[in-house]
């Protein structure tokens, strides 16, 4: 019910009320005006006992008149006028008793009882008394006044019993009376209190209906005002103005919540962004992708796919919110990668699942990831399925809201890809050799200080091999330099498949390569050196239409930090290492003087070097190292 009408109806209720009190008040005083002939009654009564007690004075005065008659004749004259003065005054006062209000006995006792011998006094006086006395006849005077006392005492004794009646009609009266205003006085007082309670419990039910409501939702604005995003707000179901407005604060609180949801969007996305620019490596970026679409899509479970570097399949690169991915997917299993661009399941009347989606339970989406205006990856959204889903199906525009922070996520993620493989293919150009593949002089040093550093910490050695091959300016002079560049790939490669990860093989440059080996003792680089000596030295390489003379290569040993405490100092060990070896008569192993090696070693090198094949490159002096 609307406030408006209720008010209406509560002003009409009270005014009801009013008029209740009102009417009642009209009521009581009507029927206290019908206790008016009571009281008159009453007074009536009260009078006449007043004016009967003693008994009448004309009763009396005739009769003491009478008994002066009969006692003095000669007052005869003088007595009968008396007598005529008081039987007139006494019909008199009797005709006003008449007229008067009285209750029916009581009229009937004082109007014939008490009458009736009063009239029969005066009867005796006018017919017998007066006359005998007229008349001189004493005895019938005596008889006449015998008569006489008779009928006073008869009238005395009416007359007490007309008191007596007055009393008890008095106190009757009076009775009534008092408890018809009992009566009425507890009847208003009754509606009083009715009127009284219908007022208060209006202004209770007015608390209770309206202004309890009003403050609990000025308490709740309050602490929407105050940033607090989970209050609940009151009256909600009413359809009063109340009711209304706590919709308008409904609104408001809505708008706020989505306010306050588009900022922690905007806040993560920045944030993801910034956290993507800072990624060194794309494992970094995926696991920093993971946490981040775990918190700004809880209602999502999600997949990155990434294009293998063959294009041919798309390779799992993390997941989140608990969804189960596929190790690989093939391009063509996606609608959206197929169709080039977005593809949600479950918008359509007519949807077809992708095959990398095992089951189709709920509604997904598949956004093709572009960098550069190729398609570098997939990004997979299942609806309903992360930590922060409704049990329910969720709605559309709950959708539409998540696919769209999926497209702004994509676009992040495709230029933070994009960057960090510019930003590797940079550093591998700037650490890599291109001919050759392998580190260059730069990551080389770099590599030397960390390494140094660290073994310095652990107590560990570092082996590192200075490496030349032999005879290199004649593959340039006799078959091009064709040859040369193949010469270096093919040493390349078999530095690249002889060592460990944790290996650093590097060309210093022009024929001059030096591997760096982390952990490795002395012995441990003796063998190392000596099997990738004899290895290059079996490599047979093809050029043009037939093969390139025998490659072989000479190696010095340095080993941190036994021949330095630097890496300047252990790389002029091994170059010093590497010159002996070449002084020696090339294609051997030589290790650096600061190197103690047990005379088993010694032994080993020096039995491998007996008898070098390929001494028709002897010749050639020992400045073509410079070449």
């Amino acid at each position: 019910m609307r406030i408006t009408a209720l008010s209406r109806i509560a002003g009409a209720a009270i005014a009801a009320g009013i008029m209740v009190i009102v009417g009642t008040g009209w009521l009581a005083m009507r029927e206290l005006s019908v206790n008016g002939p009571i009281y008159q009654r009453i007074a009536a009564g009260k009078d006449l006992i007043a004016n009967v007690v003693p008994p009448p004075a004309y009763i009396i005065e005739a009769f003491l008149e009478a008994t002066t008659i009969i006692k003095e004749p000669w007052t005869y004259e003088p007595g009968r006028k008396r007598l005529a003065k008081l039987r007139k005054e006494y019909d008199e006062r009797h005709e006003f008793w008449s007229r008067q209000a009285l209750a029916p006995a009581l009229r009937s006792q004082f109007l014939k009882a008490a009458h009736e011998p009063a009239k029969y006094f005066w009867e005796i006086v006018d017919d017998s008394f007066l006359p005998a006395i007229q008349a001189g006849n004493s005895e019938a005077a005596s008889d006449a006044y015998l008569q006489m006392v008779e009928a006073y005492r008869a009238h005395r004794s009416a007359i007490d019993e007309v008191i007596t009646l007055a009393k008890r009609s008095n106190a009757g009266l009076e009775h009534l009376a008092t408890e018809r205003e009992h009566t009425i006085l507890a009847t208003m007082a009754i509606l009083t209190a009715l009127v009284v309670a219908f007022v208060v419990a209006c202004i209770l039910g007015t608390i209770s209906w309206v202004v309890g409501p009003i403050v609990r939702m000025q308490e709740a604005m309050r602490r929407l005002a105050g940033g607090d995003l989970k209050v609940s707000i009151p009256s909600l179901h009413r359809r009063d103005e109340i009711g209304d407005m706590a919709g308008a604060v409904q609104v408001f609180h809505t708008s706020a919540v989505e306010r306050s949801t588009m900022n922690r969007e905007a806040r993560l996305l920045s944030q993801l962004n910034e956290w993507l620019q800072s990624c060194k490596s794309l494992e970094e970026l995926y696991r920093m992708v993971g946490e981040f679409l775990s918190k700004l899509l809880p209602g999502c479970a999600g997949h990155l796919y990434i294009y293998a570097n063959s294009r041919d399949i798309l390779e799992s690169a993390t997941a989140w919110n608990g969804a189960h991915s596929a190790p690989a997917i093939h391009p063509d299993d996606c609608w959206g990668l197929r169709r080039g661009r977005t593809y949600t399941f479950g918008e359509n009347e007519i949807d077809f699942p992708c095959a990398h989606v095992e089951t189709a339970t709920s509604d997904y989406c598949c956004i093709p990831i572009l960098a550069h205006g190729d398609t570098i990856g997939l990004l997979h959204l299942e609806f309903g399925r992360g930590h922060g889903a409704n049990a329910s199906h969720p709605c559309t525009d709950a959708i539409s809201e998540q696919r769209r922070l999926g497209l702004v996520c994509a676009e992040h993620i495709s230029l933070a890809i994009a960057n960090v493989k510019l930003r590797d293919q940079l550093r591998d150009q700037s650490i890599r050799d291109a001919l050759t593949g392998l580190y260059n002089r730069r990551y080389l040093l770099e590599t030397c200080r960390r390494e140094f550093s660290r073994a310095a910490r652990s107590g560990q050695s570092v082996s590192l091999f200075s490496i030349d091959v032999d005879h290199f300016k004649k593959y340039n002079d006799n078959h091009g330099h064709d040859a040369g560049d193949t010469v270096l790939r093919a040493v390349g490669d078999c530095l690249k498949s002889s060592f460990r990860d944790e290996d650093v093989p590097c060309r210093f440059g022009g024929e001059e390569f030096v591997v760096v080996l982390p952990g490795a003792g002395a012995d441990a680089a003796a063998r190392k050196a000596e099997e990738l000596r004899s290895k290059v030295e079996s490599l047979v390489v093809r050029y043009v239409d037939g093969n390139l003379p025998r490659i072989t290569i000479s190696i010095g040993v340095a080993v941190f930090p036994h021949c330095g405490d630097n890496p300047q100092a252990v790389l002029k060990a091994a170059d010093e290492a590497l010159y002996r070896a070449k002084e020696e008569g090339r294609n051997r192993v030589v290790l650096s003087p600061g190197i103690n090696a047990p005379q088993t070693m010694q032994r080993m090198l020096a039995t491998s070097f007996a008898a070098p094949a390929g001494g028709q490159h002897r010749s050639d002096d020992a400045g073509a190292r410079a070449a």
